[in-house]
């Protein structure tokens, strides 16, 4: 196609354009304003724009319970990726395998998801949306830990993610 082909269709179209919008502006002001309300005409309110808040986001706040589990569970582990508890626990949140098959998590097999950080994060979630979804969307952060770590019997581990949370 030449540029002269393409300037002749571009001015062709902006004018059709042009025209549709005119011809919609003219049957809906002159045409039908008997059948037209001020509440039809009527630009919607956008919300009005924050440029500036001192409450964290739902993204902020999740990212730091992350991080307080991950520094809980590897306890400062010079290698968090590759560290392993006591009960074949592995990587950054420390999670079996019956917790990894529970997630409904699949992108990554378990060891290699184990190491990755992202990974972790998105096994956790699936887990804690699957049983507990209300506490996920609320972020119940206690009742979350407390999974995270096998159910009531989590008060001490609850009480160290706390602790971590608040930047001790």
């Amino acid at each position: 196609m030449k540029l002269r082909e393409i300037v002749v269709y571009s001015f062709l179209f902006l004018g059709a354009a042009f025209c549709f919008y005119y011809g919609a502006v003219t049957l809906v002001t002159e045409i039908l304003p008997s059948e037209r309300t001020d509440e039809t005409l009527s630009a919607p309110t956008a919300p009005p724009v924050v440029f500036y808040s001192d409450e964290p986001t739902r993204d902020q706040l999740i990212e730091t319970w992350f991080e307080a589990l991950e520094k809980v569970e590897t306890g400062g582990h010079k290698d968090p990726a590759n560290a392993i508890g006591a009960a074949g626990e592995r990587g950054w949140l420390q999670i079996t395998r019956a917790y990894y098959i529970d997630s409904g998590y699949r992108a990554l097999p378990y060891e290699v998801a184990c190491r990755d950080r992202l990974a972790c994060r998105q096994i956790v979630e699936g887990f804690m949306r699957r049983h507990v979804g209300h506490a996920w969307e609320d972020l119940d952060f206690e009742l979350m830990s407390h999974l995270h770590n096998r159910g009531p019997a989590g008060a001490v581990y609850w009480k160290k993610v706390r602790k971590a949370l608040n930047g001790s």
